[in-house]
């Protein structure tokens, strides 16, 4: 009954299917459909009873609400009263010094499993419970490797990985995913036309069909952008700009 309300909550959104992409609104909840939940047969009666000096080493509190229902919470040291610190509780007009560990359970759940769906509000919460680094994560330098060394890409050979930032990565990793490259070297003319309104046309050699890297912070962001549809120019107004949240709509 405690969790109630929290559970109720995430089981009311408006689901969006997760792709990394996508910040939730309020009255949206993400969501990872035929998700391969390795907690799918938890059973607290079977689960060995812990110790006290094992509190500091939980990750996850899981609740089973039903049989068909799993919930998640994030857990750390925040969470732990610890008895080196002066927790006092207020019992018959006296305060008293809590002596053992103990915890604090939130009433906010952070993941919902059920119907083998995976519903959450916060990518980062949900990676601290469960893997998710086939959904969204940075690009490996073996990825990025092969990013480099693509037939469609140009001036790899003097390329440093030190360029890129951590929000980059994740872009490339989502260019991978998605295979941009194969679906630009489709409409490579086409691509490379749109690309003059955001002033990147030099990337692409359309003589070659060959997408060239810059060697500069500034202007390979810029391009992983443009890949990553993150760049736009608005039909309307005629008005360039950048995203950083989107979701496909599906027709």
């Amino acid at each position: 009954e405690y969790l109630k309300n929290s559970e109720d909550n995430l089981g009311n959104l408006k689901e969006i299917e997760f792709s990394g992409e996508y910040k939730p609104e309020e009255g949206e909840i993400l969501i990872i459909k035929n998700f391969a939940n390795p907690y799918k047969n938890f059973d607290p009666l079977t689960t060995e009873k812990l110790k006290e000096n094992e509190i500091d080493s939980i990750k996850t509190l899981v609740f089973k609400m039903d049989d068909n229902k799993i919930a998640y919470q994030c857990f750390d040291n925040r969470k732990i009263i610890k008895p080196e610190k002066w927790f006092l509780i207020y019992s018959q007009n006296t305060y008293s010094k809590i002596d053992n560990k103990g915890l604090i359970i939130d009433s906010k759940i952070d993941a919902v499993f059920y119907e083998g769906k995976l519903l959450f509000n916060s990518y980062h919460n949900a990676s601290r419970i469960f893997d998710l680094s086939k959904y969204y994560r940075e690009a490996t330098d073996k990825e990025i490797d092969n990013f480099i060394s693509n037939n469609i890409i140009k001036g790899g050979d003097g390329f440093y990985k030190s360029l890129l930032n951590s929000r980059m990565r994740k872009k490339l990793f989502l260019i991978e995913k998605n295979e941009v490259l194969k679906k630009v070297n489709e409409n490579f003319e086409v691509t490379a036309t749109y690309s003059e309104k955001f002033d990147i046309s030099s990337y692409f050699d359309i003589t070659n069909k060959k997408i060239v890297i810059p060697n500069e912070k500034q202007e390979l962001e810029k391009l992983l952008n443009f890949l990553n549809d993150d760049l736009y120019n608005s039909p309307i107004t005629g008005d360039n700009y950048e995203t950083n949240s989107k979701r496909k709509i599906m027709n």
